[in-house]
């Protein structure tokens, strides 16, 4: 390759790289106005209408147009990231262990060793980890429940909110 056709190669790049770099730009832009449209949509849905519903006594409504709108309470319940051991130990406590499900998991080629119990594990010295966790679902149907209950919950121990959201059909 001559210097000539190198150099018009390598402008070529530069040139497609620019256009990439601009792409990637408007993208972000893209990525950012849709999070910032989600957010409103969010505050209309979760405050806005609501509110203006409720401080009217209504808690559904038909308009002209034939839409119907219906306010309902909605939970949201995750758990911790930093210290779940926490919340579990709350939840065998209280007579909610049965949320908690432990998993097991083996990382090895061979099908017939996964298949050993978790003691055995220690004598073939194979790497795993012993985990334990709720499905969000079934957390914040419990959470739900509980909270529909008036039970007294430890809401500093795990992610947790009480909402009420605007449905629009």
């Amino acid at each position: 390759m001559t210097n000539e056709e190198r150099n018009g190669f390598v402008k070529e790049i530069e040139k497609q790289v620019g256009l990439l770099r601009s792409i990637n730009i408007r993208i972000k832009e893209l990525e950012d106005e849709i999070s910032q449209s989600k957010a409103v949509k969010r505050e209309y849905e979760e405050q806005v209408i609501p509110d203006i519903m409720l401080e009217n006594g209504v808690t559904s409504v038909r308009l002209a147009s034939g839409d119907s709108v219906e306010v309902k309470p909605f939970y949201y319940a995750r758990i911790p990231k930093d210290n779940p051991d926490a919340f579990f130990a709350w939840l065998d406590a209280n007579g909610h262990g049965a949320l908690v499900k432990s998993h097991l998991e083996i990382y090895t080629t061979d099908g017939e060793i996964v298949e050993l119990m978790k003691e055995f594990c220690e004598e073939f010295r194979i790497p795993l980890e012993v985990g334990r966790g709720i499905h969000w679902k079934t957390l914040e149907a419990w959470f739900r429940e509980q909270t529909q209950k008036g039970a007294n919950l430890p809401t500093n121990l795990f992610e947790n909110y009480v909402g009420k959201k605007a449905t629009i059909r």
